[in-house]
């Protein structure tokens, strides 16, 4: 569980975390972790039941409720299985946090 290994001890050591379809991270806002909540990138996507139906029943508060303070990160996939899909946006901007960059942003809308 990311949000337990981040928030015990010294944390992760991480300059960023990214967490897609977390239903929580086992803290009530994004400042209890080890990392910057400007570096703390949450991404969900619109039919993922683990995220959208369980979030806040069992390991805190729902991550990508704008109350936590992490940022939202755009994703385009389907599901709780999705997020890496290759040729997916949401596996570039995982990949875009990891070399450094931030996340691109999704369609208008």
């Amino acid at each position: 569980m990311t949000g337990a290994a981040d928030a015990g001890g010294a944390g992760l050591d991480a300059d960023d975390v990214v967490v897609v379809g977390s239903p929580g991270l086992t803290v009530e806002r994004a400042d209890q972790l080890h990392v910057d909540p400007g570096h703390l990138w949450v991404g969900a996507s619109k039919d993922d039941f683990v995220s959208n139906w369980t979030s806040g029943l069992s390991l805190s508060a729902d991550p990508k409720d704008p109350a936590f303070g992490a940022q939202r990160m755009y994703v385009d996939t389907a599901g709780h299985s999705g997020y890496w899909d290759d040729g997916s946006q949401s596996l570039d901007n995982q990949g875009r946090v990891i070399a450094g960059l931030k996340p691109r942003p999704g369609p208008p809308g």
